[in-house]
């Protein structure tokens, strides 16, 4: 016959190892403050990253790239760019990219409805994010097809349901 004060000293045991109920959310992890303990791998050497740099301001300031919208031409105009009005070519030179990587944050404070879920982006930090919409939806029932509304409410409630995604 099995003695109840030693079968509860067992049960309060393995609860000990397991832990209690009340401390099992204190050791589930911050979703929202995740960094990424890994030092980025190189995909291009400093020489290369120079290079592709170079060109790109060369394009730009050389061919320029054309800007439809003409608030948008006139804004690059004030900020001292070459507009041409018959093509539409807006030219930047390499100073106004300077300054505008100069003056760029090192780190973005995105806002939530809920003070809990706002997010600082910067260098290492890990965030995960859900589409932008349902274009198209997979389940096993219908397969594969164009979505719908209902679609993406169902992913708008997986995406608050689950605390990984941001």
């Amino acid at each position: 016959m099995v003695d109840d004060a030693a079968r509860d000293g067992r049960r309060e045991r393995r609860r000990g190892r397991t832990g209690e109920a009340g401390s099992e959310s204190s050791r589930r992890p911050n979703y929202h403050s995740l960094k990424n303990p890994f030092l980025p791998q190189p995909i291009f050497s400093d020489d290369q990253v120079a290079s592709i740099h170079d060109t790109a301001l060369r394009v730009l300031e050389e061919l320029g790239i054309k800007v439809l919208l003409p608030q948008a031409r006139e804004h690059f105009a004030n900020a001292g760019a070459l507009v041409d009005p018959d093509t539409d070519m807006v030219r930047i030179g390499r100073d106004m990219v300077t300054a505008a990587l100069a003056s760029a944050p090192k780190s973005i404070h995105a806002y939530a409805g809920s003070r809990a879920r706002d997010l600082t982006l910067e260098l290492g930090s890990m965030t995960f994010l859900a589409g932008c919409g349902a274009p198209n939806v997979t389940d096993l029932e219908r397969g594969r097809r164009p979505g719908t509304l209902a679609d993406f409410e169902d992913l708008m409630r997986l995406v608050q349901h689950f605390d990984v995604l941001h």
